[in-house]
């Protein structure tokens, strides 16, 4: 059929300019691509409404984007033409997650293996997380924008609801060091 992947495809200079625009000028980096999905997302539904799509856009603070460009997003990413548009499909392709290293995808589940002693644990308490957690190799840490302490208070920050009741879940410590590892370079360890 004739589907969001062709004429209206997405053209790349499209993800460079949010990726630009989240690694140079926002103060959260890929951080805030994460947290306007999550409050686009609060059900975990995985999609959005076109018109909270667009606010997942505002709230990034991307202003380079054109109407068509949006509509574009928009239209490849409501991948049945049903108004519901797959914001963590978006925050993928943003992220750049189609070309996680599978050496970086291992060193996940190992650091989760080594956090909780069990592989298939579904959670861990936060303060094992931030006992461990080693930001030295982010870009803000590096040029001394940053501390350890606000790269951790950064984490506590991103989790959010599961700061609060002292847990934190599989997928959101996952998303969380794939957001940090987006700016890293690939050759780079990142945890």
């Amino acid at each position: 059929g004739g589907g969001a992947g062709q004429s209206g495809a997405v053209p790349s200079s499209v993800f460079e300019k949010i990726r630009h625009h989240l690694l140079e000028r926002s103060a959260n980096g890929f951080g805030a691509l994460s947290s306007s999905v999550r409050n686009a997302d609060k059900g975990r539904k995985g999609y959005a409404s076109p018109s909270e799509f667009r606010w997942v856009i505002r709230e990034m603070g991307v202003t380079s984007l054109g109407e068509a460009d949006i509509d574009r997003l928009i239209s490849t990413f409501d991948v049945t033409q049903d108004g519901r548009v797959r914001i963590w499909d978006f925050k993928a392709a943003v992220r750049g997650d189609a070309s996680l290293a599978p050496v970086r995808e291992q060193a996940l589940y190992d650091v989760w293996t080594a956090l909780t002693g069990d592989p298939s644990a579904e959670s861990v308490p936060i303060s094992a997380v931030a006992d461990v957690y080693d930001p030295s190799l982010l870009p803000k840490v590096k040029n001394q924008s940053w501390t350890h302490e606000q790269a951790v208070k950064d984490l506590l920050g991103f989790l959010g609801e599961e700061t609060a009741i002292g847990e934190v879940n599989r997928a959101s410590l996952f998303d969380f060091i794939l957001d940090q590892s987006a700016a890293i370079p690939q050759d780079a360890h990142f945890l």
